[in-house]
């Protein structure tokens, strides 16, 4: 175990037009539940943990679950819409131990709003980065790539290039479940031909471009070892899940619980789905891409700068 998912909850403030998470009832569970949740990860002595959501920063504690995962030499990111992070609550997460902020950045202006169905929230989002700069914290940005958002791409990079602190990389994940909100034919076209100039422009400034040239290519499912080093799990019910990519997918190999969470890791089901994965015979990883298999291959990197007494 390198690299684990823990999803607080489907708790958010913001309406995103590609998420239900907003539509989701709402968990209302106690600190000592995620500690105890938390305990349970980080016996498999995992390199990183990424906190996300729903939107982690609605949680008030999450500095002492930062904390708690920190104090055992974890590498400890956070994953936010941005709306609620400011000064105090950067400087809160980095005395807990926080390395790496992630905001979620679609579109400019009015567009990225109304993806995220929240008025004024890129201009939140680019405060945000101004105090991550004045914190010295490092940050990537996800963006999602639609219709609505698609033509704002290359303006988007270079308002993240210029920044006094471009962001360490940049990922690029395409729109699913809704065709409605795929880019259309000629907008695809433009990404084809826009991403690898955006990607050597971006390397100049320091960022790393994590996308694929053509991010809606169907190529179904490919083989993938990324099962045998991450799990997701959703922190709020102890599920755990192969990928992030499989929660909404495959059924859980196992609950951290009611199981030791050694006991789920190695599990039949979690064998069985590493097996499928990585000969490309896993139906559900068809909802997957390259620019996301991808991804949890540099937070693999990225956590091999932290080194545990002992990796499951």
């Amino acid at each position: 175990m390198e690299l684990v998912y823990f999803g607080l909850f489907d708790n958010c403030n913001a309406r995103c037009n590609m998420c239900e998470c907003w539509l989701a009832p709402r968990a209302d569970l106690p600190l000592a539940h995620y500690r105890n949740v938390l305990s349970a990860v980080l016996s498999l002595r995992p390199r990183a943990v990424r906190f996300t959501g729903g939107e982690p920063l609605i949680f008030a504690e999450l500095p002492e679950l930062v904390s708690q995962a920190a104090a055992e030499g974890v590498r400890v990111s956070v994953i936010s819409n941005g709306r609620i992070l400011g000064p105090g609550k950067i400087r809160a997460l980095i005395d807990s131990g926080c390395t790496e902020m992630v905001l979620s950045i679609d579109a400019l202006r009015e567009k990225h709003d109304r993806i995220r169905g929240t008025p004024g929230l890129f201009d939140r989002c680019m405060e945000a980065v101004a105090d991550l700069h004045e914190a010295k914290m490092d940050y990537g940005v996800n963006t999602v790539l639609q219709a609505l958002g698609a033509d704002d791409l290359a303006s988007l990079g270079e308002t993240l290039r210029t920044q006094p602190n471009p962001p360490s990389w940049w990922h690029l994940i395409p729109v699913r479940g809704d065709d409605a909100l795929r880019p259309s034919a000629v907008q695809r076209a433009r990404m084809q031909e826009l991403i690898p100039r955006l990607r050597e422009r971006m390397s100049q400034a320091g960022t790393r471009m994590v996308a694929a040239d053509d991010p809606f290519l169907d190529a179904g499912p490919e083989p993938c070892t990324v099962p045998t080093f991450t799990s997701y799990v959703r922190a709020d019910t102890g599920d755990i899940f192969g990928c992030n990519m499989l929660v909404y997918a495959d059924p859980p190999l196992g609950n951290v619980l009611r199981w030791r969470a050694q006991d789920a890791w190695n599990s039949l089901e979690a064998h069985s789905l590493r097996d499928r994965c990585a000969t490309g015979t896993n139906r559900s990883c068809s909802r997957c891409d390259p620019s996301s298999k991808a991804m949890n291959h540099v937070l693999r990197e990225l956590a091999a700068s932290v080194a545990p007494e002992e990796s499951l």
